[in-house]
């Protein structure tokens, strides 16, 4: 399953040409802009190109990981890009495998059988992995996570909290929505050692030292260039701005970015990253108070497009 998967995934990106990706088109994307950065020996910085400093605009293990293959392929290179895709899709492939794991538990064998195949063969997934983003390994990280979630249901092994703690650090390094999902998982395990009368607080404590003991480094990083604590991205206020504006309508406003508007990027240069983005959130926050009706709407706009997709241009 996860073979054939793979392989599809794989022949989708040579027949689509997927990987010809112009420098252009590179950089758009802030991954390959910070990945270039690291490449060139910069550190993590100016994620929409030229030299705008320090940066937290993204969680950092993909960019480093595509700075690799900069390093490995040329930067911007269709070799990179090829090297990534392929990154892609071996996540991309592996989540079937803990999709069938957590059917087979959650239900019966049949079920398992055909969910693992849906997702192998799903030309939605397949089409996906040509994203040069985090998505894939992100999809089987939280998979990897909820499989994990329930066959610890009562382990109190300190060896098994352990790798629980530290995954859920590489799932911060990678994704921080994925972080969403932690309470929710902890609190369940930890009610379940409790409920059987297994001990509870010296396995639930020790896996919450190493999932902070993974963020450390980079939160340590943040501190470090920034001046002020930055719990690994600082791209919130500018995310919101772009959402919640006169122009909003539910989608991503491009004219609010500092990629897409050369006066916002000047700024984002002179003012540095985290000031811009204080500056933004508070300009988002304003707008909100003052258009609360407005904000309920498009709140239930982008509820719908995420679960239903963007409409057509125009509709």
């Amino acid at each position: 399953m996860v073979l054939v998967g793979f392989v599809a995934r794989v022949l989708y990106i040579l027949i689509a040409h997927s990987y010809r990706l112009s420098v252009a088109y590179w950089s758009k994307f802030e991954m390959a802009n910070l990945a270039y950065s690291l490449a060139t020996g910069h550190g993590f910085s100016s994620p929409f190109g030229g030299d705008t400093g320090p940066s937290a605009w993204t969680a950092p293990l993909y960019p480093w990981l595509m700075s690799l293959a900069f390093r490995a392929c040329g930067a911007y290179s269709p070799g990179a890009a090829f090297a990534m895709l392929v990154f892609n899709s071996v996540f991309g492939a592996l989540t079937s495998w803990t999709i069938f794991r957590i059917a087979r538990r959650v239900s019966n064998e049949t079920v398992a059988i055909w969910s693992g195949w849906v997702w192998a063969l799903l030309l939605y997934t397949i089409y996906w992995v040509s994203w040069v983003w985090e998505t894939s390994l992100s999809t089987f990280l939280l998979s990897l996570l909820f499989l994990l979630t329930l066959e610890m249901e009562g382990d109190d092994r300190l060896s098994s909290w352990v790798g629980y703690g530290f995954l859920w650090g590489i799932a911060g390094l990678t994704s921080t929505s994925l972080l969403a999902w932690l309470p929710f998982s902890g609190c369940w395990l930890a009610y379940q050692l409790h409920r059987r009368g297994r001990r509870t607080v010296v396995p639930v404590l020790l896996s919450a030292t190493v999932f902070w003991a993974t963020l450390m480094p980079w939160l340590a990083r943040n501190y470090s260039v920034f001046g002020e604590p930055v719990f690994v991205r600082a791209d919130l206020g500018v995310e919101l701005r772009a959402g919640n504006n006169p122009l909003a309508n539910g989608r991503w406003v491009q004219t609010y970015h500092p990629f897409y508007n050369g006066a916002l990027y000047q700024q984002y240069k002179r003012m540095g990253e985290t000031a811009f983005d204080a500056k933004q959130s508070q300009l988002a926050k304003e707008w909100v108070t003052h258009h609360p009706k407005e904000f309920l709407m498009l709140s239930l706009r982008r509820l719908l497009f995420f679960w239903a997709g963007f409409p057509r241009e125009g509709l």
